[in-house]
C-alpha cells in the first residue's frame, strides 16, 4: 500500500522561497525551516507524492532510512498527516525535483521563539462560516 501525505490546512501554513520552506503551526505557534533537500522533500510530500516515488530521487547513502526518518519527524510534529483513502487525486509536482545529493541530509529546524506572538495573531479568531474577525453570535 502506498502512503501519501497531506498538509492539515486548518492549522499549518507554509511558503517556499528559493530553496527554503517556512512552515508554521498556527495552533502551537511553533515554526520550522527546511532548506535545500529538506525543502524539496517537504514540497513533494505536501503535494501528495509518496515516499516510494521520492526514493529514486534521494541520492543519499541509506536513502530509504533517511527519507523515512524525515517523514516520521514531519508526522510527529503534525506538519503532515496521512492522506485519507478516496481523497482527490494527486497533482503532478509543481516544481522540478532536483535529487538530494550525498552531502545533503534533509534536516528540519524547529523554533518556538515567536510562539507567543503567533498564538496572539488574530487569525485564531476566524470562524469558518462568519469569517474574521470572529465575534460571539447573539444567543
Amino acid at each position: 500500500m502506498v502512503r501519501r501525505f497531506a498538509v492539515d490546512a486548518t492549522k499549518i501554513v507554509h511558503e517556499t522561497i528559493d530553496d527554503e520552506s517556512i512552515i508554521i503551526n498556527t495552533v502551537t505557534g511553533v515554526y520550522y525551516t527546511a532548506k535545500g533537500c529538506a525543502s524539496r522533500l517537504w514540497i513533494a510530500l505536501a503535494q501528495g507524492i509518496s515516499a516510494e516515488e521520492l526514493l529514486p530521487l534521494v541520492k543519499l547513502e541509506h536513502a530509504k532510512a533517511v527519507l523515512l526518518e524525515f517523514i516520521q519527524i514531519l508526522l510527529a510534529e503534525e506538519l503532515l498527516v496521512l492522506r485519507k483513502e478516496g481523497s482527490p487525486g494527486i497533482n503532478p509536482p509543481t516544481f522540478d525535483f532536483s535529487p538530494c545529493q550525498e552531502q545533503e541530509i534533509p534536516v528540519i529546524q524547529k523554533f518556538n521563539d515567536l510562539q507567543e506572538l503567533i498564538e496572539l495573531d488574530p487569525i485564531h479568531e476566524i470562524d469558518v462560516e462568519q469569517g474574521w474577525p470572529f465575534t460571539e453570535r447573539p444567543s
